[in-house]
């Protein structure tokens, strides 16, 4: 009789995971080493048209994958979402660009239980000016003490929309 139970909740487990990479395959990448946690959200207000969006959420990356170290936000726009981001924004804080990434399917980056994971082609973004891969205008990116701003296009309104990133200490 233990044997039976210990073999179907075997069974059930193996179903859950199989079920959970299905959804995220990503997970099977970062269990090979093709892929990363960038973690948690941070702790910020996100602002989009001086309105707090809670759909999107904020992550910061220390590090690249050569282990270089590293200063961006990956704005990850929960769906649906009306702004023409490909639902992804990377914004470089040395650099001082706002990027749009190469790639953006779920083998590329995914929020899985909260925890965005990213693999080594999501790491690649094209910044915002770029003509033919971004989106060929300058986002205005604004960093000062503990506050972004940038602009994003929008399918809501003719024209932009302005994005406001605060963050709590």
């Amino acid at each position: 009789m233990k044997k039976r139970i210990a073999l179907v909740l075997a069974g059930l487990f193996l179903v859950f995971v199989t079920l959970i990479i299905y959804r995220h395959p990503i997970i099977l990448k970062w269990m090979r080493g093709t892929a990363r946690i960038i973690g948690f959200t941070k702790r910020a207000t996100v602002y989009a048209d001086d309105v707090i969006d809670q759909r999107i959420k904020v992550f910061h990356c220390d590090k690249y994958w050569d282990g270089r170290k590293a200063d961006y936000y990956i704005l990850y726009l929960l769906s649906p979402y009306s702004f023409r981001t490909k639902h992804i924004v990377s914004l470089d804080i040395p650099g001082k660009f706002a990027g749009v990434p190469s790639a953006t399917d779920k083998n590329a980056i995914d929020l899985v239980f909260g925890i965005l994971f990213q693999s080594e082609n999501g790491d690649q973004f094209s910044d915002f000016k770029d003509e033919m891969k971004g989106y060929g205008f300058d986002p205005h990116l604004d960093i000062s003490g503990n506050t972004i701003r940038f602009n994003l296009p929008s399918k809501l309104k003719p024209g932009i929309s302005m994005i406001r990133i605060e963050f709590s200490e």
